[in-house]
This record gives structure tokens, sequence and C-alpha cells, in this order.
């Protein structure tokens, strides 16, 4: 981002409890929701909502055997540690399937999402906002008076 110019922020805190910061175009996670309850990923989902002025992304594991058959190959083959294996099989059996992703997305109030399935046995959701992106907030002050 910053060799192409782009201004781009990163910084860490705790997705399931603490307020998401407002004023970002896009808000994104990837291979992350799949730790997360139900209600935290609902949770996570509307706050993301709330924060994006003009997109969601959300990428992750789809639950059913081709994600575990591809773990069991990857993990096997290319990854040999004992934690590999262990993390992506928890991994791919607390994914969420399609239509769970669905429902919680509808749940999140993320209205017209796209959930669409890409390889290797993975889900995004893309939503942005239907009315015109939300101006970005400024630190100037108006006194109006009647």
């Amino acid at each position: 981002a910053k060799r192409a110019g782009m201004p781009a922020t990163f910084f860490r805190f705790d997705a399931a409890h603490d307020p998401l910061p407002e004023g970002f175009d896009v808000v994104f996670t990837s291979t992350f929701l799949h730790h997360l309850s139900d209600e935290q990923a609902i949770s996570l989902m509307a706050r993301m909502r709330q924060s994006a002025r003009r997109l969601v992304l959300i990428d992750d594991l789809i639950r059913g055997w081709w994600g575990a058959f591809i773990v069991f190959l990857g993990t096997r083959g290319l990854f040999t540690a004992r934690v590999n294996q262990i993390d992506g099989d928890r991994s791919v059996a607390a994914a969420f399937s399609v239509e769970e992703i669905r429902r919680m997305v509808d749940e999140a109030g993320l209205e017209g999402a796209m959930v669409t399935r890409h390889w290797p046995a993975r889900f995004l959701v893309t939503w942005a906002p239907t009315a015109s992106p939300r101006p970005a907030p400024t630190r100037q002050h108006a006194t109006v008076a009647s």
C-alpha cells in the first residue's frame, strides 16, 4: 500500500469485544471468522457494517468434506509439524457452512450482501451500503441557529 501511495492503517484489538473504529472505507477479515461462535461472528459482522463507509469483505473457510480433504493433504504433505495438522483439522471443523453464513449475514443486517464460493473451499461475503457512502468525519464544528 505504501509503495502504491495508498494510505493504510493496521492495528490490533479484540474483535470479539472491542468497538471497531469508524471512518474506514473498507473493513475486512480473512480466515478469522471460524475462530468465533455464531453470536460473536454476527456481532462482529454487524459492527463491521457500522464501521465501513464503502465495503465489508469477509473471507473464510467453508466447513465440509472438500475443505477437510484439502487441509488433510496440505497439513500432512506441505506442513508436517503436528501443530499445523491439529490447527488445520480444528479450523475446518469450526468453519461455517455457506447456509450458516447466509443466515448470520442476514442477522447482522448486511442487506444485499453477496456470498460467493471460491477455491479452495472458501467463501467471500461482499457488502456495500445501498445508500451513498457516508462522508468522512470532519473535525470542524458548525453552529446552527434557529
